[in-house]
Order: C-alpha cells, then structure tokens, then sequence
C-alpha cells in the first residue's frame, strides 16, 4: 500500500467502512496515484474488483467508497 499523499483521516475512514461492511481489511489493497489528480485505486483481491476513487482536501471519497460497498460493486466480478 504506497500511500505518501493520503492523510490519516481518509485512512481511517477507509477502515471504518471496511468494517462496516463486515469486509476483512487484508482483502483489500490501496494504490494511490498522483497524475492528473490525486486518485486512489481500491482492489477488493478475493474478485479482482477495483474501483477508482479521488482523494485529497474535501474529497469524500471513503463516503463513495462506502456507496459502492452497499450497492455490491465490489462483489461482482
């Protein structure tokens, strides 16, 4: 998980909702990447399933996260 430019916040929120959802956080793998805008990419490894998000400064993106996990985005292949 290389994550220089995420703030400790978006982690922790990230694992809330991992919780939440009653998802095991080693079965998730976070790739932040800078260019053009600072996005992180969620792979949820038992499917393969992978969303991307935007991260940074009011952001919200642990909020679209947990959508995504209530729509079971990622438990579809």
């Amino acid at each position: 998980m290389p994550l220089a430019h995420m703030s400790d916040d978006e982690l922790r929120k990230f694992r809330d909702t991992i919780r939440r959802h009653n998802k095991r956080l080693s079965d998730f793998e976070l790739w932040e990447r800078e260019a053009p805008m600072g996005a992180v990419d969620v792979r949820y490894k038992p499917l393969g399933t992978s969303k991307n998000y935007r991260f940074g400064s009011g952001s919200g993106w642990p909020a679209a996260l947990e959508r995504d996990l209530a729509a079971g985005e990622f438990d579809r292949k």
